[in-house]
């Protein structure tokens, strides 16, 4: 984006949303009255929202209304909460509805690309959120508005994304079982944290998502940009963190060494499978040598992914070390590893293969 610093902020549903699911109005004031603030010093805001299903179910008073039928009622509802506040402080929103169908194919992606900038060029603000009335329990479903989020913050190059969620941020064991929970304010390895998260050594439950907000921390930090988990229910918390304030948890973003293209941002945010590939020291470093990856450097298939589709590759570390689209599908890979046969076999093409960053790469 043309703006000097291009934010997003990712709203929770238990963040704009009361326990009976009515909307927060007060709290969607706030919003609009920093994202003002925030105007004054150049900075480009769009908003994620969650809480249309909630809300829909809300206004139909049935708990149990489908997701599809639920977000369908709430979602206009929702956004029109949102422009009367944005007109109560003199401000344009606009509202878009994806999936994750057009985000994975580069036509789509370009035309998203081409609409979110012109409306951030006009000032006008963006309020996202998934079509769920169309994506609910499909395979073309983000899964969650977190992956949302970190989609498109790298489409349009953000400079940070502000996750307001019902938590203070993130602590290093689930703080609702007694006492002795540490906030940790400041993070520069995403990755470490996950994976202590997976193991058990950092609690996962209990969280609101965390998890999730983990993963997409890792991602975006990967690519310069740093994430930031506040606690949007506390007065003055979406303004100090506008304002660069210390406030939740900083996910700091590691250093990215050039500006990605279009076509490479398309390709880190776009990742349709959730599928990964582990490969061995040998094959990283050829990785890094600007080689192609090859199925003899193949140590471990994690998931199912078709041919053509975008995966992760992880070295022995499980680190995420760079995304690419793979040749061939996990089905055909799986039954040539460890044999002769993996010696011949192109995986993902050199030019269809980027790295996190320089380092990342590195065995």
């Amino acid at each position: 984006m043309e703006a000097k610093d291009f934010i997003v902020v990712k709203v929770g549903s238990d963040t704009v949303a009361n326990p009976n699911g009515s909307i927060r109005t007060e709290f969607v004031e706030e919003i609009f009255s920093s994202i003002k603030t925030a105007a004054t010093r150049g900075v480009a805001v769009a908003v994620v929202s969650s809480g249309a299903v909630k809300y829909g179910r809300h206004i139909l008073r049935d708990d149990r209304a489908s997701i599809g039928v639920a977000a369908s009622i709430g979602q206009p509802a929702l956004y029109q909460t949102y422009a009367d506040a944005a007109r109560r402080t003199r401000m344009s929103v606009a509202q878009l509805l994806l999936t994750r169908f057009e985000l994975t194919q580069q036509e789509y992606f370009k035309k998203i690309l081409k609409t979110m900038r012109e409306l951030v060029s006009r000032g006008v603000i963006p309020i996202i959120n998934e079509n769920d009335a169309i994506t609910a329990g499909t395979d073309i479903s983000f899964g969650d508005n977190d992956s949302l989020a970190a989609s498109l913050a790298i489409f349009l190059n953000a400079k940070k994304i502000i996750i307001l969620t019902h938590l203070e941020g993130l602590y290093d064991k689930d703080p609702s079982l007694g006492p002795g929970a540490h906030l940790l304010t400041d993070i520069d390895d995403a990755n470490t944290i996950l994976l202590k998260m997976i193991s058990g050594k950092i609690s996962a439950g209990g969280r609101g998502g965390m998890l999730s907000k983990i993963k997409l921390a890792r991602l975006c930090t990967a690519v310069g940009i740093g994430v930031q988990l506040v606690n949007g229910r506390v007065a003055g918390n979406i303004g100090r963190a506008f304002g660069r304030q210390k406030v939740g948890t900083m996910f700091h973003p590691r250093e990215f060494s050039r500006k990605l293209t279009d076509r490479e941002r398309w390709m880190f945010a776009a990742r349709n499978s959730d599928g990964s590939i582990e490969i061995d020291d040998g094959a990283q470093q050829a990785l890094r040598n600007g080689k192609s990856l090859l199925a003899v450097g193949v140590k471990r298939i994690y998931g199912k992914f078709e041919a053509d589709e975008i995966i992760e590759i992880i070295n022995t570390r499980k680190h995420s070390i760079a995304v690419g689209v793979v040749k061939k599908s996990s089905r055909d890979i799986i039954p040539v590893l460890g044999t002769l046969k993996a010696r011949g076999i192109e995986l993902i093409h050199v030019d269809n293969l980027i790295a996190f960053n320089n380092s990342s790469i590195h065995p």
